[in-house]
C-alpha cells in the first residue's frame, strides 16, 4: 500500500497549527526518469493533505505492507483532528532530504519536492522531484 506524509501549517478551526497527515492513495506512477519526477493522485475531497502539500512544498511517498488496521484507520479519520501518527502504529521518522515525516516501517519511501499540480477530474494530480529514494 501506499501512503503519503506531509507536515506543514494549516488552517484548523480558524488557527494556523503545524499538523502532519499520513493519506493512503490508490493512484500513483513515475512520472519520469529525466528529471526524476513522482506523480501522486489526491482526491478532490482531502483538502487537508493537498493544503499541507501546497504549503510545504514536499511529500514523502511510504511503501508499506502489512499494518492494515492502521492503514484502515488512516483512510477513514480526516487529519485535520487526529494525529494518525499517535492513533496508528505507525512510527514518525524525520526525511533525510526533505522537512517531513516518513513512516519507519516502510520498506520504500520516496521524499519529494513540490513541482506542480494540476486538477484532473475528481483528482489532483501532484508532481513532486524526487530528492531521495530509499529501496
Amino acid at each position: 500500500m501506499i501512503l503519503v506524509t506531509c507536515r506543514g501549517r494549516a488552517n484548523v478551526m480558524g488557527k494556523m497549527v503545524e499538523r502532519h497527515d499520513i493519506l493512503p492513495i490508490d493512484s500513483y506512477a513515475m512520472a519520469s526518469q529525466t528529471p526524476k519526477l513522482y506523480a501522486i493522485f489526491v482526491p478532490n475531497q482531502n483538502v487537508f493533505t493537498l493544503e499541507l502539500i501546497r504549503q510545504s512544498r514536499v511529500f514523502c511517498v511510504n511503501i508499506v505492507e502489512g499494518h492494515a488496521a492502521s492503514i484502515e484507520f488512516c483512510k477513514r479519520m480526516p487529519g485535520e483532528h487526529v494525529d494518525k501518527f499517535k492513533e496508528s502504529d505507525f512510527i514518525p521518522t524525520e526525511c533525510e532530504s526533505i522537512d517531513c515525516l516518513r513512516i519507519d516501517q516502510a520498506k520504500e519511501w520516496i521524499e519529494c519536492e513540490f513541482l506542480e499540480e494540476r486538477t484532473l477530474g475528481d483528482h489532483v494530480m501532484i508532481v513532486g522531484t524526487i530528492r531521495k529514494e530509499h529501496q
